[in-house]
């Protein structure tokens, strides 16, 4: 299973190199890096080009600053994986995250999967945990009864902590809108509204 893994970044120096190794740190090596920035006026364009001289798997492409719903999207495009995430360029996966979802995605093929994830402090000591036992759902009736849960726990309004079969995204024209904020948001409840089945995973893979 091949993964496109989306990373927009907007001057974020002091904390891309964080990110780009807690991906390249994974077991699971099939995957493409896809890096977006944003226009940033600091170093973060040189350093994501040095990482892109020391590993083929990591492309860099620069677009003039219109926000992370166009980066995103830009990376959306250029994809070409079997299953699409989203990393912001200042978070982290944990360890033996892909091997953990792509077995997920292995067992039971699916539209969307919904991971947990922590909330941790600048010395990445955690705070807080949002995550729900593994379930599947397949129809629109057992997802419905399910949304005030997923929602209430959190774990619907981020475009991070999921998976996403890109085809589906691709031929059902899932995009982000031109928005600067909560844009997240109103991409993952038109995935839902397009998904018929989704996983949640209970691991903190983010």
């Amino acid at each position: 299973m091949y993964l496109s893994i989306v990373v927009p970044v907007y001057n974020s120096e002091k904390t891309i190199n964080r990110t780009l190794d807690s991906i390249l740190a994974q077991d699971y090596e099939d995957y493409e890096i896809l890096i977006v920035n944003d226009g940033s006026t600091d170093g973060t364009l040189d350093i994501a080009k040095d990482y892109s001289c020391k590993d083929s798997r990591i492309k860099v492409y620069t677009v003039r600053n219109r926000g992370p719903a166009q980066a995103r999207n830009m990376g959306i495009e250029l994809a070409k994986g079997d299953y699409l995430l989203f990393i912001d360029g200042d978070d982290i996966l944990t360890q033996n995250a892909l091997n953990y979802l792509t077995d997920r995605l292995t067992e039971r093929k699916t539209d969307l999967l919904i991971f947990g994830f922590t909330i941790a402090d600048e010395n990445l000591e955690p705070l807080q945990d949002y995550k729900l036992p593994d379930n599947y759902y397949s129809d629109y009736k057992t997802l419905g009864n399910a949304l005030p849960t997923l929602y209430q726990s959190n774990l619907l309004n981020q475009v991070w902590n999921k998976a996403y079969r890109l085809d589906w995204i691709i031929n059902k024209n899932i995009r982000f809108k031109d928005y600067w904020y909560a844009e997240d948001r109103l991409f993952v409840f038109e995935a839902i509204r397009h998904a018929k089945n989704i996983q949640v995973a209970k691991c903190s893979c983010y």
